[in-house]
């Protein structure tokens, strides 16, 4: 009888924190903390979504109603190739600006290509410059989202997007590949599901709890 072939695994943690907070691989503090910063626009849609909650669907929609169609319903063509038409750019994971030099350490080298798969060659500076509305995509919650939206008269609009959590742990259960330190652990790791429901969740952009704990918050707040 053959052999299964081994299961494909995906990323685990990377330990990496940004103001306390778990971070991926691919992120820039420099663009956060300009995205967290910037000058908002009337028009401006902010689309704030939990991880593996359906990003991608929603981003897509969005861009689709905002520059993809005409006022009969008919595809416009004139965004196809720029920054977020073919799928959501993050702004925490762009560099601060276009034309950075390559890593010379491998391991800074091997991240910047996966992340570069990613985003391509964007920049914060592209995705700033959308023509409006412009639209952000982020993981990026509560405090860490532009204060002029944040504001008590605020400038801009926020969508927020949410998941059964159930479904979000098994979307990050077999994120690119399964969990390598599986469903209740081994020597790789405690576990999908004990990560998931830490307190200290290890996962990028931390707790799915405190996310919507967080958020939350800024909803009743606007």
């Amino acid at each position: 009888m053959a052999a299964a072939a081994p299961k494909h695994t995906g990323p685990m943690p990377t330990g990496r924190r940004w103001q306390g907070v778990p971070v991926p691989f691919f992120f820039n503090e420099g663009s956060a903390s300009a995205f967290g910063t910037m000058k908002m626009r009337d028009d401006d849609v902010v689309m704030c979504s939990l991880g593996k909650a359906g990003t991608t669907w929603v981003h897509k929609i969005l861009f689709l109603l905002l520059h993809g169609l005409d006022e009969q319903g008919n595809s416009i063509d004139a965004t196809e190739g720029g920054v977020n038409a073919n799928g959501q750019t993050y702004p925490e994971g762009l560099p601060l600006q276009r034309g950075m030099p390559a890593p010379t350490d491998a391991d800074a080298a091997q991240i910047e290509e996966r992340r570069r798969k990613f985003f391509g060659e964007w920049a914060w500076p592209d995705l700033e410059g959308q023509s409006s509305p412009r639209l952000f995509s982020t993981h990026l919650f509560g405090q860490f989202l532009p204060a002029q939206l944040l504001a008590q008269e605020g400038t801009g609009k926020l969508i927020v997007v949410l998941r059964n959590l159930k479904d979000v742990l098994a979307s990050l259960h077999f994120f690119q590949g399964e969990a390598k330190d599986g469903w209740h652990g081994n020597e790789h790791g405690p576990g999908s599901l004990a990560r998931f429901i830490a307190d200290d969740c290890p996962n990028a952009y931390g707790s799915s709890f405190t996310w919507i704990s967080e958020m939350d918050k800024v909803v009743e707040a606007l």
